[in-house]
């Protein structure tokens, strides 16, 4: 439009130049003689004039049509950015609205689209449009009219949530945002107004899916957890503190298991393991492992990692603990009786032995007893009234020595009539008097058939550790070394190692064949 108007005034400057100066010499080349200077130069001047005038209206012209093309072209413009407004406006599930910012909220401007939402059809005039808070439900207009009240200044924005009453009487939920600005020196809030039902509709599922999940999530005996790797917040259910008595701390079980507390200690290998399986696939991993609870018993999980990646990266982990401490407990007291002597109830000779050594290698360098118990006269007790006595003879020994030793004291049968207990962090006095229970404890007493008594008494050879040996075989050949030493002193004694025993019938060679 510019380059038009530069090329019009140009133009007439030209015609102005050829009118001014052409037509005088034009004249005065026509008459030659005929005429005086004088009066050539007149006539000059008035065709001057004359071609002056005709540049001014050609100039006029030029304004006229100039002008009408400018407001052609700003007619259509602002036709054009109407229709994009009402295009944009047909699309918008929602309304436009001019609000004054008074305690009535009245409306200076609503669009087709906001009526179209209530439901109501549209006002005739502006004079005639009703006030907002005729169409907001009661329980919102409070908190509307002190956001509305709020809005002070120009530029200033306001965003909120309330529920519109449309014309069937139906609550529709709408998002309005809007900017105070001034129209005509007037301050007006105009506003978008959107329908949300189908947002809060799809919100109101996700909530109660969520419940759901919740519920079934809280009524399973599976502890569910998520662990963000990136921002290290853990997230679990409300299990975990019912069960453990505490925080869930899996995020830092899997960051640092060797030195993780709430793991125990056999186990921290093995979550370490696990972690870095987990690192290399995306299928879910699982272990078995011991979980601290508060009050400082372990409870047997099985725990279930799955990994969630971004660009390949794991940056989550979810899991799935499972308390499985009562089934393990369970197949491990079905393990030990296996391992039980079936007559006598204690441990029999291989898992007793097993145990021992477990003991020694978890706690070397400690204070441990071995005491290795004989029965005197069991041979005879067999031989004149029958292994049935003998057998209950063996039970009620096996009785008195497991009410003599604390609960946590292994007490085993090692063949026949022979017992050992293996006991930790115990004094030397209270091995002395330990022993001397034995000894007084064990005795019985049998009435033969011709008239005469049988006692049956115990004899009790002691080894300690680490001064006495460091394995278990060293402890039993110098208990059995102790042992038959206190034999040779008489029935019902005991004796507890020293290098200057004496050695007499011992069978340390097949002895050490049964270790």
């Amino acid at each position: 439009m510019y380059t038009v108007l530069s090329r019009g005034l140009s133009l007439c400057f030209f015609l102005f130049l050829v009118s001014g100066f052409a037509l005088p010499l034009s004249a005065a080349s026509n008459y030659p003689g005929a005429v005086s200077p004088t009066t050539n130069v007149a006539q000059g001047g008035n065709l001057f004039y004359l071609g002056l005038i005709l540049v001014i209206i050609l100039l006029i012209f030029l304004v006229v049509w100039l002008t009408i093309r400018l407001h052609r072209a700003n007619n259509l413009a602002s036709q054009k950015n109407s229709d994009i407004l009402k295009a944009l406006a047909d699309h918008l599930n929602g309304g436009m609205i001019a609000l004054i910012p008074d305690e009535h909220a009245s409306l200076a401007y609503a669009n087709d689209g906001f009526w179209e939402l209530l439901g109501r059809p549209v006002p005739d005039t502006a004079e005639t449009l009703p006030d907002l808070f005729d169409f907001i439900a009661i329980e919102d207009r409070a908190d509307f009219l002190r956001m509305l009240c709020a809005v002070q200044s120009l530029g200033q924005s306001i965003a909120t949530e309330l529920n519109l009453v449309r014309a069937d009487g139906s609550l529709l939920p709408v998002l309005m945002r809007g900017t105070l600005s001034a129209c005509e020196s007037k301050p007006l809030l105009f506003c978008v107004v959107i329908d949300i039902s189908e947002q809060k509709e799809l919100q109101q599922r996700l909530e109660t899916e969520h419940t759901r999940y919740k519920i079934l999530i809280e009524q399973s005996d599976a502890i569910i957890f998520d662990a963000s790797l990136e921002t290290g917040t853990v997230v679990s259910s409300s299990q975990f503190q019912k069960v453990f008595g505490r925080s869930a701390q899996p995020l830092q079980v899997l960051k640092n298991p060797i030195l993780a507390e709430q793991l125990h200690p056999q186990d921290r290998e093995q979550i370490l393991k696990l972690r870095e399986e987990e690192t290399g696939q995306h299928s879910p991993v699982s272990t078995r492992v011991r979980l601290l609870k508060a009050d400082g018993e372990y409870l047997w999980c099985d725990l279930t990692l799955y990994g969630l990646y971004d660009n390949g990266k794991l940056t989550r982990l979810m899991g799935r603990i499972q308390v499985v401490d009562e089934l393990v407990k369970e197949h491990l007291r079905l393990e030990m009786l296996a391992q039980i002597d079936h007559m006598t109830g204690v441990y029999h000779k291989e898992a007793f032995q097993f145990l021992a050594r477990n003991s020694l290698a978890e706690h070397p360098g400690e204070e441990f007893v071995l005491f290795f118990i004989d029965l005197d006269n069991f041979k005879q007790l067999n031989d004149r009234l029958g292994h049935l006595q003998g057998d209950e003879a063996l039970q009620h020994a096996a009785q008195k020595i497991g009410n003599i030793f604390r609960e946590d004291d292994l007490v085993g049968r090692f063949g026949g009539d022979e017992f050992y207990v293996f006991a930790h962090h115990m004094p030397l006095r209270a091995v002395r008097q330990k022993a001397a229970a034995l000894c007084r404890q064990l005795q019985q007493n049998f009435a033969l058939a011709d008239g005469e008594e049988l006692t049956i008494t115990a004899s009790v050879g002691i080894a300690r550790s680490p001064s006495d040996g460091l394995t278990f075989r060293e402890l039993l050949e110098k208990a059995d070394h102790a042992l038959y030493s206190a034999k040779s002193l008489g029935k019902s004694k005991f004796r507890i190692y020293r290098e200057s025993l004496p050695v007499k019938g011992l069978s340390l060679e097949s002895k050490a064949k049964n270790i």
